[in-house]
């Protein structure tokens, strides 16, 4: 039987049509929060942020199956749910929504675990200069060690990793 666009799944009006109407809406306004948050953390990384990005991902990955096996278990097969004949296009619908939520299931997934979630991390170089004569002792037993005759001088500069 060809799939028709324009052919209602559920009854117009029933609980089940209001459910996934519901269901619908919601996942479209998480959808748009997570979006929306890749680009904040886009612009202003750190750690929280790539934390916050990865447990997105993971509700995403998670929450959008246990939604597709609830409708089809407790919605789509109860007794008012779908209709006769309705399968095929119930079917098709249920593709079409996995591949919008696989898509933006990896899209958070590779964007929490880039380098360019992350915070940058910041490194010090530092090197030391001795004057000549200057040496550095081990310690004695009774004391701590210790540079003698002169100065050294400490250099350290921060640079981005």
């Amino acid at each position: 039987m060809p799939v028709t666009p324009q052919a209602p799944i559920y009854a117009e009006g029933s609980y089940a049509q209001l459910q996934v109407h519901r269901a619908g809406k919601i996942a479209a306004f998480f959808a748009l929060i997570c979006v929306i948050w890749v680009a904040v953390s886009a612009a202003c990384p750190s750690a929280r942020n790539q934390l916050v990005s990865g447990a997105l991902a993971a509700v995403w990955a998670v929450g959008a199956p246990v939604w597709f096996w609830y409708e089809y278990y407790f919605i789509y097969r109860a007794n008012d749910g779908g209709l006769a004949d309705s399968f095929d296009h119930f079917k098709h619908g249920q593709q079409t929504a996995i591949a919008i939520w696989a898509g933006l299931a990896a899209s958070l997934g590779a964007f929490a675990a880039s380098d360019f979630a992350k915070a940058p991390s910041t490194k010090f170089e530092c090197t030391a200069e001795l004057p000549d004569g200057l040496h550095a002792v081990p310690p004695a037993p009774a004391a701590s060690g210790a540079i003698r005759q002169g100065t050294a001088v400490l250099t350290c500069k921060q640079s981005a990793a």
